[in-house]
């Protein structure tokens, strides 16, 4: 029997974790989701048992997502990592994108969006996971309120708009 990928999820305000989880929960492999409501949490969570994503809210008391993020890419360099925010501001997306994150991705406020950012996390989900290979890093993705792109990779998810972009090559990493 094949396992289930497991995710684990980090944000400070649970109504948004209970949120995400039943919105992740509806991905075609059917991950195993996990919550933590701060950064210290995810860490210990990510130190007893092994993910294959961590979705991390970037503005949370204490321990925010970038310091989150940096302590992953030390520790965990093979794990895919996804940055998730409310926050419009361009130096949180080239801060996380200089941490190595796979994608760095507005919370999502319409349907379209959300189903964008589904198909962009199991696209994720279903890509081997070799530290250093670079083989799954998000090239592109469109929300209304940013165009979030990686300098790393091929491509995320087969959406309209990343593929029109992939076929331009534009990269915003140059």
């Amino acid at each position: 029997m094949e396992r289930r990928p497991k995710i684990l999820l980090a944000d400070d305000d649970p109504d948004l974790l209970d949120m995400y989880r039943e919105i992740l929960g509806q991905l075609p492999s059917r991950p195993e989701i996990h919550t933590a409501s701060s950064g210290a949490r995810a860490i210990a969570m990510l130190e007893a048992e092994e993910f294959q994503l961590l979705i991390c809210d970037l503005k949370m008391p204490k321990m925010d997502g970038l310091q989150v993020l940096a302590i992953v890419r030390r520790k965990y360099p093979p794990l895919r990592t996804v940055a998730l925010t409310a926050e419009v501001d361009e130096q949180f997306r080239s801060r996380a994108y200089a941490l190595g994150v796979d994608l760095f991705w507005h919370k999502p406020a319409t349907e379209q969006e959300t189903k964008m950012f589904l198909e962009c996390i199991e696209s994720l989900l279903g890509r081997e996971t070799r530290a250093g290979s670079g083989a799954c890093k998000a090239r592109a993705s469109w929300t209304s309120s940013s165009w979030n792109a990686s300098r790393r990779a091929p491509r995320c998810c087969g959406s309209p708009m990343a593929r029109s972009v992939e076929r331009s090559g534009f990269n915003p990493g140059n």
